[in-house]
């Protein structure tokens, strides 16, 4: 039988989509190269935030209707939240949203760096190819290119989706031996809300150097 973790906070999927950040990045890449590139990866970033908090919005909609037309007191979120975890159903749909919504935001990152690429190439790459590591370099430079690709938490971002689309969820041999790892148990991969969160946080810092070099607003 399949094991899984599901956190028991409540505001574990709380919603992490920073609207203003993202409307920024949209102001600095107007008009420029990588404006509808920064276009597609905003609306995909978008998405996933609003499907990963829909659970959190559930059960606080439930929960304010019966507080205020059913006049429930003496009851919180988390409590609501707590019974619905012990249904079985909810708890797998937790399971696997946070896990898809963790594969689709750095899908999103992966597929924002190729496009950014591929605006100054005349034969388009791909990550599968022997040279893409030298095609970032290329690009965005050795120190940058490598925050943007080979930083470990990246790197793990990266073989951690990998696994997950390709392996049927189980920790390959290279994952094992690298760093910043999530939750492994019986070498099945454990994705929670809070290894999204916190995904969505480190790419996020990574999207910002990308745009700031992109548009010349690095050190400025």
């Amino acid at each position: 039988m399949t094991r899984i973790f599901i956190e028991d906070d409540y505001d574990s999927f709380a919603d992490f989509h920073d609207k203003d950040w993202l409307l920024k990045q949209f102001e600095l890449t107007k008009g420029t190269r990588i404006e509808a590139q920064l276009s597609a990866f905003g609306a995909a970033w978008w998405g996933h935030a609003r499907a990963f908090f829909l659970p959190w919005l559930f059960i606080g909609s439930i929960h304010d209707l019966m507080t205020q037309n059913f006049h429930v007191r003496n009851s919180t979120k988390q409590e609501l939240w707590d019974e619905y975890l012990k249904v079985h159903g909810f708890k797998a749909a937790l399971w696997k949203l946070a896990e898809n919504s963790y594969c689709g935001l750095y899908y999103a990152y992966e597929l924002l760096i190729v496009d950014v690429i591929n605006t100054e190439l005349e034969q388009p790459t791909r990550v599968t190819n022997r040279d893409f590591n030298q095609k970032i370099s290329s690009h965005f430079g050795q120190s940058i290119g490598s925050r943007l690709w080979n930083d470990p938490h990246i790197s793990t971002a990266r073989e951690v989706r990998n696994c997950l689309v390709h392996n049927g969820g189980i920790a390959s041999q290279k994952l094992l031996g690298m760093q910043e790892l999530p939750m492994i148990d019986n070498h099945r991969i454990m994705i929670s809300a809070s290894d999204t969160r916190e995904l969505y946080s480190t790419l996020k810092d990574r999207v910002q150097l990308l745009v700031e070099q992109e548009t010349g607003q690095l050190g400025s």
